[in-house]
């Protein structure tokens, strides 16, 4: 088995699946169901980084996921909530465009 399956990162891979969930309980107007599994997977969030500190699975995989799966959870939760009319598009634009300006910055 390689090296990167380990404990830290199926819980962020569990995180990632997740997403869809939320988007989906979030377009289908079932809040409380939508900020149950936001939470599962904040906690989830939580554990991933504790868990590889703890038993030492910290992995490059891991160290380049776990921010892609945090972006694409809270990209897909603006989205949604911009689709239901919840939060303004422009808020949504200013925080992709920020994300944006970050990752340009990286690439200088």
């Amino acid at each position: 088995m390689p090296r990167w399956i380990n404990a830290a990162n199926l819980l962020t891979i569990l995180r990632l699946v997740l997403v869809p969930f939320v988007v989906s309980a979030i377009l289908d107007g079932r809040h409380f169901l939508a900020l149950a599994l936001f939470a599962g997977a904040a906690v989830t969030d939580l554990l991933d980084g504790a868990v590889a500190r703890r038993f030492r699975l910290a992995t490059p995989v891991g160290a380049w996921l776990d921010p892609v799966v945090d972006k694409c959870l809270l990209s897909g939760v603006f989205l949604a909530l911009a689709c239901a009319g919840t939060v303004p598009w422009w808020l949504v634009f200013l925080i992709f465009g920020r994300d944006l300006y970050i990752l340009a910055g990286l690439q200088l």
